[in-house]
Order: structure tokens, then sequence, then C-alpha cells
């Protein structure tokens, strides 16, 4: 399980081991994005820049993904760790 805090503590990002990641609005309990980051594998960390326009996930496939929140979750890019 992998857990961030975003924006003053109003959004969460949730990650784990059924695959995905989801990014929840705190003051309302309600979930505003779902990426579906590494499709076979856990999802041991997750991160979000500073300004709030990059999601990152790393999983137990090695590898690091990039994601957009601000276009519905949009897959950037993938790296080898």
């Amino acid at each position: 399980l992998a857990l961030a805090f975003v924006d003053k503590d109003q959004y969460l990002l949730s990650a784990g081991a059924d695959q995905t990641t989801r990014y929840w609005h705190l003051p309302d309990n309600r979930e505003t994005l779902r990426l579906i980051a590494q499709p076979t594998h856990w999802i041991n960390a997750v991160a979000v820049h500073a300004g709030g326009n990059r999601i990152a996930t790393a999983g137990q496939d090695t590898t690091v993904r990039l994601w957009e929140p601000a276009t519905d979750g949009r897959f950037v890019e993938k790296f080898p760790l």
C-alpha cells in the first residue's frame, strides 16, 4: 500500500495490490481519478510533483510511470528502475 497527500491535504493518492492508483478528494470522500498503473504488479510507491501536474507510480514490475492528472490520468512515460 502506498499513500501520498496532495494540495494541502485536500487530496489523497492511494495505491496497492489491486494494481490501481486512486486520486481522492478528501472533503467529500470522492474518487476523482483512477489510473491503471502497473496492470500485472502491485504498486509500491506514489508521489506527486509539487505543482500537482505529474503523478509518479513505482511497482513490482521495476518501472516508474508518469501520469498527468489534469488530462484524466493520461499516461506520459515509463522508466526502468
